[in-house]
């Protein structure tokens, strides 16, 4: 097999006209077997509704090799941290990801054979990360952490804030794109959960540049008032990488 990258969970790799993605051996444990599983249904039903989600997935499953993941078809492009944009290219991918969000935060909940569960980044994901990592804050760093995510967890645009279908973790390590611009796949899809749209868009924002991010404010699904909890969100996003 021919090695592609690691992160902090899983490695990829390609073996022929295949993809394998593998946990990591030192993350063999029920909640990242869970997640594997959780991304290989969510996968295969996006695939349903027409998402560039990666074809042909079956899950690895190889207690005695210690092999957990997914394989599925080779996805053909460049990923978009490695893709030389030009003014042309990135009309096309302007566009191409602006049709992405249409499609992915107008589907009809719930997915066949997929747990969802509704979450609110403030409340469900933000404090999990802080307290796991709390010895890395001195007490008023960690305090005024939490006054900020409270704060903004009581805002009327939060708590009013859409329920979608989103990817969670928009990245130009998970966009793989034609020379043209156009988007080919996404992959990563472990964190995907209904929530507010404006959690995916901010990662537009800190990976695609203000510029993208506008392009796609313009659709008439979407509205400036959410450029409040996208700056918010793009602001806490330094916690997932501590």
């Amino acid at each position: 097999m021919q090695f592609i990258g690691t992160g902090k969970h899983s490695s990829v790799f390609r073996s022929n006209d295949n993809a394998i993605k593998l946990l990591n051996k030192n993350m063999h444990n029920q909640y990242n077997f869970n997640k594997i599983n959780h991304e290989f249904n969510a996968i295969i039903a996006l695939a349903e509704h027409g998402m560039p989600t990666p074809r042909n997935a079956k899950l690895i499953i190889n207690e005695l090799k210690k092999k957990h993941g997914i394989q599925y078809d080779f996805i053909n492009g460049i990923l978009a941290k490695n893709f030389k944009f030009t003014e042309e290219n990135n009309k096309k991918f302007q566009s191409a990801l602006k049709i992405f969000f249409e499609k992915l935060h107008s589907i009809q909940l719930p997915l066949n054979k997929v747990q969802l569960k509704k979450t609110n980044i403030s409340k469900d994901i933000y404090p999990k990360i802080i307290e796991e990592n709390k010895k890395l804050f001195t007490k008023k760093e960690f305090d005024q952490i939490i006054t900020k995510i409270e704060l903004h967890a009581k805002k009327k645009n939060f708590i009013n804030s859409p329920n979608v279908m989103l990817h969670g973790d928009i990245s130009n390590s998970n966009i793989i794109l034609l020379k043209n611009g156009s988007i080919n796949g996404v992959i990563d899809w472990s964190e995907c959960m209904i929530g507010d749209p404006a959690y995916d868009l901010a990662g537009v924002l800190i990976y695609f540049g203000e510029k993208t991010l506008k392009s796609l404010l313009i659709h008439e699904n979407y509205s400036t008032e959410m450029l409040e909890r996208i700056n918010y969100y793009a602001s806490m996003e330094y916690l997932f990488r501590l």
